[in-house]
């Protein structure tokens, strides 16, 4: 009985991933540790927030900016809802007080006070946030995305990590 119980529980696990895909265009893939490493590495000073990172999904990244910027508020924005809900139990856990996690359309919301965005995202994503980011990010915030680049902008610094996919991370600073 308990292993029915178990399989169930995994197979409607794997059904809502599977429409998270679909819903989203892209499956939930974690950050690797080499590539959460180089970013830790090379994060920016920061005195005020907010931070926010698109897409957080099971939270790797959460973790690492909470570790950098311990007084600032981080968000996390995840639209997969397994992801979101095993990187908001770790925060319970983790007591993070100054992580939020959400569960929303990282699309709907404003931008306008952010002093950091780090995302994980895919080319068409990285294409629709250019136009949101030119609109409302405010002078000197800062956008660092792995493995995509923002189309036509250009990075002031780029990190090739010593990884399996040799994944490459971008650093803007909006002038």
């Amino acid at each position: 009985m308990i292993s029915i119980i178990v399989f169930l529980f995994f197979f409607i696990c794997f059904v809502i991933i599977l429409f998270d895909i679909w819903r989203a265009g892209i499956t939930p893939t974690p950050t690797s540790f080499k590539v959460r490493k180089e970013i830790e590495k090379h994060l920016p000073e920061l005195k005020i927030g907010p931070i926010y990172e698109l897409g957080s999904g099971w939270g790797g990244l959460l973790w690492v900016l909470h570790k950098k910027y311990t007084n600032l508020r981080i968000i996390g924005i995840e639209l997969s809802l397994i992801p979101f809900i095993v990187s908001y139990v770790i925060k319970l856990i983790q007591r993070k007080k100054n992580v939020f996690i959400y569960y929303q359309n990282f699309f709907n919301l404003s931008f306008h006070n952010s002093q950091l965005i780090i995302c994980y995202l895919y080319p068409e994503a990285m294409l629709k946030l250019k136009e949101k980011f030119e609109k409302e990010l405010q002078k000197n915030s800062y956008v660092i995305s792995h493995t995509f680049a923002i189309p036509n902008w250009k990075p002031y610094k780029v990190i090739k990590c010593n990884d399996l996919y040799s994944t490459q991370i971008y650093f803007y600073k909006i002038g």
